[in-house]
């Protein structure tokens, strides 16, 4: 039988789906005081399977004993996501030297690939996530989770620290030279810059459907 790999809190009683460059890193921060485990690690919460101690999982799905949680999942505007995806992907240490990163395709070539980033419209469509965590918008949607509660003083310091300062910036790229161009507010990247026309045609076209569910526009990529 195949495993259903999810993040699982039995004590709030929520699925959370940590969709790849959505944030997830930030988000985990804060669900991490809400006894989130990793299902593929173990089907129950142990250290062994604690967000706190052992990385969460990115995996869409529900296992059939959950499926009367209430699904948290994480999106964010298709053009700004396949931009994070090409600089996880694509900004790597040098083979030759460590100390210089090299990036392996351009951003267009990395476009142009025949997969960009995983699609999200046959899980979302599936399931019915209740609550939407955008990219966008992290602060304001996860304090509109019931359980989060900023009278806590862990949930507090983490919040200030991964979601409002966003420590976690270059996360995957930590050398400078590999950080994106940053907008007015620095914790997010000014990704409409590395567009045009042509860039911004191939990832409509791939992710239309993706536009459409989430609500982005499909010139949301102009400046």
């Amino acid at each position: 039988m195949r495993v259903q790999i999810v993040n699982i809190s039995e004590k709030v009683k929520y699925v959370w789906w940590a969709t790849m460059r959505c944030g997830s890193r930030s988000i985990s921060d804060v669900l991490q005081h809400y006894d989130f485990f990793n299902y593929e690690l173990e089907n129950k919460f142990t250290p062994t399977s604690d967000i706190r101690y052992v990385y969460f999982s990115h995996t869409l799905d529900v296992p059939e004993t959950y499926t009367q949680y209430p699904l948290i999942a994480q999106t964010r505007n298709p053009y700004s996501r396949a931009l994070s995806h090409w600089h996880l992907n694509c900004y790597k240490n040098s083979s030759t030297d460590n100390d210089k990163l090299v990036v392996l395709q351009t951003f267009e070539e990395y476009l142009t690939s025949t997969s960009i980033m995983q699609s999200l419209i046959n899980p979302y469509t599936k399931y019915s996530p209740k609550y939407l965590i955008r990219y966008e918008h992290l602060e304001k949607d996860l304090l509109q989770l019931p359980f989060v509660d900023l009278n806590n003083s862990n949930v507090k310091k983490s919040f200030e620290g991964a979601i409002l300062n966003n420590y976690y910036l270059n996360e995957g790229v930590e050398k400078v030279e590999g950080s994106l161009l940053r907008s007015s507010d620095a914790r997010y990247a000014l990704w409409q810059s590395y567009y045009n026309s042509k860039l911004a045609s191939i990832v409509y076209e791939k992710f239309a459907l993706e536009f459409e569910m989430f609500k982005y526009g499909k010139n949301s990529w102009k400046i």
